[in-house]
């Protein structure tokens, strides 16, 4: 089992010519070959090591999605320290928060551009390169129910979990296969799908940037480039089918297209595949960063399962975890919901602790029970056939009449009506009963929001979901709590609906 830093090495010293990444940017596309890579890790890991990084030191890359990061990541690990990307479009003080939190080395643009270059002569400082049980990167959470922490992964942990995607796994890779990406290299199904493992296996991968005006783009580079996978989070596909013609878009070269990261809506899939002529290519998946990525897929040719409530099947879970459901610490029988509990090989170390001088770093592992089970923090069931629905975070659930209603199956609805631009379904307490008020909060199309609004969202949930709103609060666009990555914070929102009085 090797390191995905010694994969890169292997590919540099066999086939340094062949292409490794292309960046897109501004009409402009940069090429990078495995062999140029490299350089440019040797470069980087020189000048880091003149910025003190040594091995074991977190380093902070606040960087969009470029050469410079992707070379940055293999030159930290390439020293035995820890690369942690951070979303470099965050306000200063977030980013701030996030590097002290590990107490990282931050490395923005601008001090990336200003790093000492290698001198011809200058050996390579590999003479510690990684092992596998070093740490391979620090995964931020998205910070859906609270604040992000830093999930360590493993060398190890890696690269058994890339084991399981690749040549021999359900990817079935080969060099032949080519990949782009929209998703932001911050978020783990980005890092982990679009540069460990194409470095792993020796795949051409074309990063995009990760904007919602470069949704086309990313379609039209799976067409050009005649790209056999790709990935995306389900509003994504959803704002895709909205808003890119299809004219031009040829996607039949795919075979295998991940919706994940995100609950997963039946009606993306099928609005995405309709209009873009690609049936059965989208593959449900749910995963964790502290899983280093995937728990559950979907493989090629499995038919996609969709419960009476809506909710999509995410698949079996993955070769090296084992998942249960649990209520109240018990496990629970085949299609009762519960929480979602996994373990096994790729699991993360824990929480990462930084030293504080007095003593070595370690890891939080307080969300893993005594026998190594860890609790996700999500409610779903795994029904008689071993497929895993997950319904969304339990914090997250709407409690109705000794049910719990996922906030997916409220919006999936809303969001069709005329008018709205993005929905969020709450639960607030309710002091004359067990059962929360359901609150659905409403991002309006001023243009296009008919007058009717509230009574039209309060009929269609009635009639599809089987309650009714106790409110409908109409707010401007970009009101509604996101994380980095997109996802609605809806505990948060939740939180902030209560401290204001409701």
């Amino acid at each position: 089992m090797n390191t995905v830093f010694d994969h890169l090495l292997d590919h540099a010293r066999d086939r340094p010519d062949a292409s490794a990444f292309s960046f897109h940017r501004d009409g402009q596309v940069t090429h990078l070959t495995f062999g140029a890579l490299l350089a440019s890790v040797r470069g980087f890991a020189h000048g880091l090591v003149a910025h003190g990084v040594g091995p074991g030191d977190p380093v902070a890359l606040a960087l969009t999605t470029s050469p410079e990061l992707v070379a940055l990541i293999f030159a930290a690990q390439s020293l035995r320290a820890i690369p942690m990307i951070v979303n470099p479009s965050l306000p200063a003080p977030a980013i701030a928060r996030r590097v002290a939190q590990v107490r990282a080395k931050l490395v923005d643009s601008a001090l990336a551009a200003s790093l000492p270059e290698a001198r011809g002569d200058d050996p390579a400082p590999w003479a510690l390169r990684p092992a596998l049980a070093d740490l391979a990167f620090l995964q931020l959470t998205s910070g859906t129910s609270g604040d992000s922490r830093a999930a360590a992964i493993s060398h190890r942990a890696l690269a058994i979990y890339l084991s399981h995607e690749g040549s021999g796994g359900r990817l079935s890779l080969s060099q032949r296969d080519v990949l782009v990406s929209w998703l932001p290299l911050h978020h783990d199904l980005g890092l982990v799908r679009f540069v460990f493992m194409p470095v792993s296996y020796g795949q051409h991968t074309h990063l995009l940037p990760p904007a919602l005006t470069s949704l086309g783009l990313w379609l039209r580079t799976i067409t050009a480039e005649r790209a056999t996978i790709t990935s995306a989070p389900d509003f994504a596909y959803r704002l895709a089918a909205r808003a890119v013609s299809p004219d031009g878009i040829d996607l039949s070269s795919l075979r295998f297209a991940t919706n994940g990261g995100e609950p997963v809506r039946a009606s993306s899939i099928a609005g995405f595949e309709a209009r873009f002529a690609c049936p059965g290519v989208i593959r449900p998946g749910y995963g964790l960063a502290e899983a280093t990525l995937g728990v559950a897929a979907t493989v090629v040719g499995e038919p996609l399962r969709v419960d009476a409530r809506g909710h999509v099947g995410c698949g079996r879970v993955v070769p090296a975890l084992s998942l249960r459901v649990t209520a109240d610490g018990v496990m629970v029988p085949a299609g009762e919901v519960g929480e979602l509990e996994v373990r096994g090989e790729h699991l993360f170390e824990g929480y990462y602790i930084p030293s504080d001088g007095s003593e070595q770093s370690g890891f939080d592992r307080s969300s893993l029970t005594a026998d190594g089970w860890m609790r996700t923090g999500d409610t779903g069931y795994v029904d008689a056939d071993g497929v895993v629905f997950a319904l969304g975070r339990t914090r997250a659930m709407v409690k109705q009449a000794g049910a719990l209603i996922a906030p997916r199956e409220v919006e999936e609805v809303v969001d069709r009506i005329p008018g709205v631009r993005l929905s969020a379904a709450i639960g607030l307490p309710n002091a004359n009963t067990q059962a929360e008020e359901l609150v659905v909060v409403v991002e309006v199309r001023n243009e296009s929001a008919p007058e009717n609004l509230v009574d039209a969202i309060q009929a269609a949930v009635r009639s599809e979901v089987g309650v009714t709103p106790g409110r409908v609060l109409c707010v401007p666009a970009r009101t509604l709590p996101l994380t980095a990555n997109g996802k609605l914070r809806h505990v948060l929102l939740r939180q902030q609906l209560i401290d204001s009085g409701g």
